[in-house]
């Protein structure tokens, strides 16, 4: 898991994560702006079955806090980094968003 700080609001974070989700290829499942959460899915690939992102969003005094899980739903015991692959790369792309 992952987590990040930006001194932004909650719903430029949210609709800014939307935007890199859908461009990175992963097709939003759920999503709740007030309850401040993201799920998304991705493709399966010949490293894995597809993984899940969990994204969680927490405004406080000052910015957002952001935790970013992503995880092999299924069977799948090994996932080659994929997970840490798309953790990471959503952290820097939040990163950029400062």
């Amino acid at each position: 898991m992952e987590t990040v700080f930006l001194k932004k609001r909650g719903k430029e974070v949210y609709e800014y994560l939307m935007q890199v989700l859908r461009k990175r290829g992963f097709l939003i499942k759920e999503s709740d702006l007030n309850k401040g959460y993201i799920t998304a899915n991705n493709k399966a690939s010949w490293l894995s079955y597809g993984e899940r992102i969990e994204i969680t969003l927490k405004e406080k005094s000052g910015g957002t806090d952001i935790s970013i899980k992503s995880y092999s739903p299924g069977v799948q015991i090994v996932d080659w980094g994929t997970n840490d692959k798309n953790e990471k790369l959503i952290q820097k792309e939040l990163l950029n968003f400062q």
